[in-house]
């Protein structure tokens, strides 16, 4: 698992009411469709990213809308190849007095060997701090020190929580005892566990973005996000 490398964020004003994204169509037919690793496209409070920079392979990015989209490629060797995701709008706004929520539904590659993590990653303000929240992995180990286990956080049970840098960044990363394809996520509750431990740099969630990190695929092979919400507001 490692940082994703080209951080894009859109701008705009914070929300004081639910920014929503609704539930997604059947993704029979893409009304968007591009190449190249740097591809993407806006749906007002979110965007929909490529974010492809480790590998010379050709990749497709698809989209219906920001909660129903998909990334398609064929990579091989080691290391992480990019992040295909999904990401708020800059809302900036303080975690004990607001709340963050979402939710997904996706289908990875089932034909053989693939490696990749499905997660959430969200920041901090001024990207001092990146929470990494693990929802499938495929790939082996955790980077870092680990600071905590048997973690019951959102709801969800923890293995391991993790603290490493990536040279800029402090970096927590909340691997799962278990992998799922689907479920929903109280997004706050994680910096508020990381700030009451004392681990993060400031209180103020920056941006949510979701998606995979592939690192091999068997042959050409699609990510697919079936479905996608996220929402947030003031107390």
């Amino acid at each position: 698992m490692m940082l994703k490398m080209n951080l894009r964020s859109v701008c705009g004003a914070i929300p004081l009411v639910a920014a929503m994204v609704s539930m997604a169509a059947p993704a029979h037919a893409w009304n968007y469709s591009s190449s190249g690793q740097w591809a993407s496209v806006n749906y007002g409070s979110w965007t929909v990213y490529q974010n492809e920079w480790g590998s010379s392979a050709s990749c497709m990015l698809y989209a219906n809308n920001a909660n129903n989209w998909a990334s398609a490629a064929s990579y091989s060797g080691g290391g992480t190849k990019g992040y295909p995701h999904v990401q708020s709008q800059v809302i900036n706004q303080d975690i004990y007095s607001s709340w963050f929520v979402s939710g997904f539904n996706v289908s990875p590659p089932t034909s053989g060997v693939n490696l990749y993590t499905y997660m959430y990653d969200m920041w901090t303000s001024n990207l001092q701090d990146e929470l990494i929240v693990v929802e499938h992995s495929t790939n082996s180990g955790n980077w870092g020190t680990q600071i905590a286990s048997n973690q019951t956080i959102g709801g969800r049970f923890y293995s391991s929580v993790w603290q490493a840098s990536n040279g800029a960044n402090n970096v927590i990363i909340f691997s799962g005892a278990s992998s799922r394809d689907s479920g929903n996520e109280d997004c706050n509750a994680y910096f508020k566990w990381a700030s009451q431990a004392g681990k993060l740099h400031n209180n103020t969630l920056r941006e949510v973005s979701f998606g995979v990190e592939p690192t091999s695929t068997n042959g050409w092979q699609q990510f697919t996000t079936n479905s996608f919400w996220g929402s947030w507001g003031h107390n």
